[in-house]
């Protein structure tokens, strides 16, 4: 049952009542004077409501990791992307195969329970970072629990089980480059979402969860009758509730379970509301921890008073702004929708926590918004859903440091020191590095982006700066607060006068589009996949498999392509697919002699068929080696060569009978044994080192390809006599690789050519490959 049914206000009757005749000399309650102020206040959008489902513990790859390509196995709730939807930073085949973790990512099953938490803990998620290396999870924040595997920690839902996010994906806006404010647990993710801070913390008794002055372990607040631990703490500073009151706007923050079930002799509360998960488990709903403002005296309801009456939800009263989340669906029903609101649901429902999973989460998520998009107010409201951190998950993108710390707890670039040396940017405040690890972020409202993945950077305090700058002028909250670096959310919203989204009602069990909103299952050839190896062979013709699936009741006639930048031989095929049948249709791709990375892209053609499904291949091209001057593949001795090519390891020294190798010091070469034979290892060295080649006669063009499949790469800068003639590049994540080129001349007869490769700032260099063409 919705959550939406499941209670109704007591005090909608109030509304009904009328003000006296003589209105003038009457004295309004403060709660009707906050409203009327409100109903004159202008906002910098056209965004009137504002609200916050607030989620546990997802790692952006979590969730998002595979999107928009869903396995589809029988049973499952079926997953088709729009034919335009846009590509994420997510799991590509390298990360899912040949992952620099010791596990590769598995996908997990829509009937699998989660029970197996991670540990998320400040320290152990700067370590699984490894210097930016993103190779120590399981060894790092996998789980210790005797019946988990520390190796979950690596993986994955798809849209079978995630399905209504995958959804709202498709019809709003997702951001695949959003982050937790800083490393650190649920609570600390709570307390960046409403202040940016974590320094101010005061403890009921000394604890290492504190560091300086510093959260930076999960603690439960003071200013609460429901906590879990008797070690507490409390925060000075402000919050964004503080910045709300003082302009009179609304807000208020609602949690599952927050009402007493009972009060002891003093009149403390007990909250003891529970619920089942749908896989059987039954625990508490509320988390003070997870109510972020009972941190602070200012906006905190200790004894979780309700609220005197409907009208007080959202204004000052005795509930102080603090709710229970059935008092929000009573608001809104009501046509009483806070200007802000944030939203915490029940234990059961709040997704990436060992005592929940996504089936319930979707239940509240969906449910909450099927209601929203039912109200008035929905034309100018929006939601965001965002999540408190990543329970130590994996998620292959390392997020750019901001704010640098240098404490015992910290580790993600040397020992003691997270980011750098130089004091942090936002004050003295240590044990506050960020940005954390990536989260999913989604808006969805009538002026969002449709089908749309923000790439600009964002954080937890995007969304407050989105408060601030909406009904505060852009006030900030000070005193070292986040917000001041947040990014803007605007790359998620579509306030121009064409803005197009339409409401999307979603089945809270299935995740997919309601029967009675939607229309007539739809029938369609949909592609699927397209199968193509990570390296081509320039010059020479490749068969790759565009796989593709007739959805209709009848026979269908499908052409199948790859998209390929220019200069590329294309040879599709057609095929007729028996009705609901599936195939791999061949396309042979010839690249041209010259190396290059490229994104190929299945193109299927069925007349008659509405045509769905993105499948793309992203491919390094690497010339025959028998078809140029010169073919080195660099590693160590004993390693894999690619076919055609010759080794060029650190032992090889030039020689006149050989026509290349290194003049004075060899450098180092290392094997990641994953990858082709070619991007698996490489030379490297911190050192200026001198490569000797022996050039034909004639013009050349010489490439270069760096890159490491374990770690980032620093930029190669090639010299020639003294002249800087290829590089430096930008630094490449790990997994990536670049060709790099350059123009060398050997003259009537030939001569030889040192080349001197060098790094920038101490960094390393390195070289995959070379070819002379």
């Amino acid at each position: 049952m919705s959550a939406w049914t499941a209670r109704r206000s007591p005090f909608s009757a109030a509304l009904a009542v009328a003000l006296p005749l003589a209105f003038a000399a009457a004295t309004l309650t403060a709660a009707q004077a906050l409203a009327r102020a409100e109903g004159r206040s202008a906002t910098a959008t056209p965004i009137k409501h504002l609200v916050v489902l607030f989620q546990e513990n997802v790692p952006f790859d979590h969730y998002f990791g595979v999107y928009p390509h869903a396995a589809n196995p029988p049973g499952e709730p079926r997953f088709t992307a729009k034919r335009d939807t846009p590509l994420v930073n997510g799991l590509t085949p390298a990360l899912l195969y040949d992952n620099p973790n010791s596990a590769n990512p598995q996908r997990l099953p829509r009937n699998e329970p989660r029970v197996c938490g991670s540990n998320h803990d400040y320290l152990a998620e700067q370590k699984a970072f490894d210097h930016g290396l993103m190779d120590r999870f399981v060894e790092e924040t996998g789980s210790r629990d005797p019946a988990c595997s520390p190796t979950h920690v690596m993986n994955y839902y798809d849209g079978n089980t995630v399905t209504a996010m995958w959804n709202y994906a498709q019809n709003f806006a997702l951001s695949d480059n959003s982050f937790g404010t800083t490393f650190g647990p649920s609570h600390i993710g709570a307390l960046n979402l409403v202040s940016g801070q974590t320094h101010g913390a005061i403890p009921s008794q000394p604890t290492t969860k504190i560091v300086d002055g510093t959260m930076v372990a999960n603690l439960e607040p003071t200013y609460d009758d429901c906590p879990k631990s008797p070690l507490n703490a409390h925060m000075t500073g402000r919050n964004i509730g503080d910045l709300l009151n003082d302009r009179q706007v609304s807000w208020g923050w609602f949690s599952g379970g927050f009402r007493a079930t009972s009060r002891t002799a003093d009149g403390s509360a007990v909250c003891a509301e529970s619920h089942t998960t749908v896989f059987g488990k039954r625990g508490t709903d509320y988390d003070s921890g997870n109510e972020t403002f009972q941190y602070y005296a200012s906006t905190s309801n200790p004894h979780h008073l309700p609220p005197s009456s409907l009208a007080e939800i959202g204004h000052a009263g005795q509930a102080n702004h603090q709710y229970d989340l059935s008092d929000f669906y009573a608001a809104a029903n009501a046509g009483k929708l806070p200007a802000v609101s944030f939203l915490k649901a029940g234990g059961y429902e709040q997704g990436g926590c060992s005592c929940s999973g996504p089936l319930d989460e979707q239940n509240f998520v969906a449910s909450t918004i099927n209601q929203l998009q039912s109200l008035p107010s929905w034309k100018d409201t929006a939601v965001v859903v965002a999540w408190d951190d990543s329970d130590g998950g994996y998620d292959h993108v390392a997020s750019t440091i901001v704010n640098n710390s240098q404490t015992a707890f910290d580790a993600l670039t040397a020992p003691g020191v997270c980011g750098g040396t130089a004091p942090p940017v936002l004050g003295v405040y240590q044990a506050r590095c960020g940005h954390g690890p990536r989260l999913p972020l989604l808006v969805i409202s009538p002026y969002s982006r449709v089908n749309a993945v923000d790439h600009g950077m964002t954080d937890q305090t995007s969304i407050i700066r989105f408060v601030e700058d909406n009904w505060l002028g852009g006030r900030r909250i000070g005193a070292g607060s986040y917000d001041v670096l947040a990014g803007s959310l605007a790359g998620m919203f579509d306030f121009s006068a064409r803005h197009q989204a339409r409401q999307v009602f979603l089945n809270p069990d299935t995740g997919q589009p309601t029967a009675e909103h939607g229309r007539a299952a739809p029938r369609f050839v949909e592609v699927t996949n397209l199968v193509a190896p990570g390296l081509l062979t320039g010059g020479r013709p490749t068969t790759v498999g565009v796989e593709v699936a007739n959805r209709t009741a009848k026979r269908s006639r499908v052409t199948a392509s790859v998209a390929t930048p220019k200069g590329w031989q294309v040879r599709g095929s057609t095929q007729t697919l028996a009705p609901f049948t599936s195939a791999t249709l061949p396309v042979t791709l010839t690249p041209p002699l010259a190396p290059t990375q490229a994104t190929l892209r299945a193109v299927i053609r069925a007349p008659g068929r509405d045509v769905y499904g993105v499948e793309t291949a992203d491919v390094l091209t690497a010339p025959a080696g028998e078809l140029v001057s010169l073919a080195l593949d660099s590693g160590p001795a004993g390693a894999p060569v690619l076919s055609g090519y010759r080794a060029l390891t650190p032992a090889d020294a030039f020689a006149p009978s050989l026509g290349y190798g290194w003049v004075g010091t060899a450098p180092d070469s290392r094997d990641r044994a994953s990858l082709d034979d070619l991007r698996r290892d490489f030379t490297l060295s911190q050192a200026a080192t001198t490569l000797r080649l022996r050039v034909p006669p004639g013009r050349h063009r010489v490439y270069l390809l760096r890159g490491d499949a374990g770690a980032a790469a620093g930029p190669t800068v090639v010299s020639q006599g003294g002249a800087v003639v290829s590089g430096p590049g930008p630094t490449l994540p790990a997994g990536a690789f670049a060709w790099q080129s350059w123009r060398v001349n050997g003259g009537p007869s030939g001569r030889t050519v040192d080349l001197t490769l060098s790094g920038v700032a101490s960094d390393y260099w390195r070289l995959n490959g070379l070819v002379v063409i």
